[in-house]
């Protein structure tokens, strides 16, 4: 009779709707020879928020200082452009707007939108009494994340359904370390290869913006991960979904989103208590 009111426990767990977090219950795996619940290849992730404008004149520098960052921790660091502020208003003979909705959120809130760009956070973390860092203080800053053992690991599987424009992202957090219930996670759209004006030295109509972000799946500071004590060795599940709006899907607008050059984002963040970000991965979206 255990047995049976067991089985149809589980099956009605599994029926949960869509976005709904599941949980596994304990016991938890754990590493047989240390003892450890953190499998040894786990590394921290570590996100450059770089905050710009294509009329800003410093901003391809900061952009080429991202890029070797990347390129030196490809597995470790993730890159987001964020568009803000008068540098990123559009003009009569630059029209196209980079600017969102959740960007502006996000600015605003980091008070990058009225800073002098470009400027940046790792990781979100304070170092002074700001967040706010210039380009040449982020490789700096990214090293000192570099060696950091973080307390969870987050895996995301994020597909496109090209008939109904739709984006469905399989989460998966696993945690190594007992853990505050104030985390959330984020889910960032971002898109690669837009080709339009930057300002620079020199000012080019063909530049190649990357890591530009375009919409955020969850509510732009996250989505609640548990409601109680995170313990060491729980994992939630949890699926999340996107329809792509018309003027975004449809070939031929302006602001056409290309399904092959998107990016997911996923961000887990210490809700209201610091904010920064605890790890970061990233994924192209897969077209199915």
């Amino acid at each position: 009779m255990f047995r049976f009111k067991y089985i149809a426990f589980i099956l009605t767990m599994i029926t949960i709707a869509l976005n709904s977090c599941d949980v596994i219950e304990p016991p938890y795996r754990k590493d047989s020879q240390s003892g450890n619940s953190q499998p040894k290849e786990i590394k921290q992730g570590i996100l450059i928020e770089d905050f710009t404008g294509h009329t800003c004149v410093n901003c391809p520098d900061a952009h080429r200082i991202a890029k070797s960052i990347y390129d030196k921790y490809p597995d470790q660091v993730v890159i987001l452009s964020i568009h803000v502020g008068s540098f990123a208003e559009p003009t009569k003979d630059h029209p196209y707007d980079f600017r969102t909705s959740v960007g502006n959120t996000i600015g605003d809130f980091f008070n990058a939108t009225n800073a002098p760009l470009p400027v940046g956070m790792i990781n979100r973390i304070m170092k002074g009494n700001t967040r706010l860092i210039q380009r040449f203080d982020w490789e700096s800053e990214v090293e000192k994340l570099i060696n950091y053992v973080p307390a969870m690991k987050i895996k995301i599987s994020p597909k496109f359904n090209a008939e109904i424009n739709e984006i469905t992202v399989d989460t998966e957090v696993e945690y190594f370390r007992n853990s505050p219930p104030n985390h959330r996670l984020i889910l960032f759209i971002a898109e690669d290869s837009i080709v339009s004006f930057q300002k620079g030295k020199p000012d080019k109509e063909d530049y190649v913006h990357n890591h530009v972000l375009r919409a955020s799946i969850t509510n732009p500071w996250g989505e609640i991960i548990s409601n109680q004590e995170i313990k060491q060795g729980a994992i939630f599940k949890r699926q999340f979904k996107y329809i792509i709006p018309p003027e975004h899907s449809t070939k031929g607008l302006m602001y056409y989103w290309r399904p092959e050059k998107l990016n997911i984002i996923a961000i887990i963040h210490d809700y209201e208590a610091s904010y920064n970000v605890l790890n970061v991965t990233e994924k192209a979206l897969i077209i199915d």
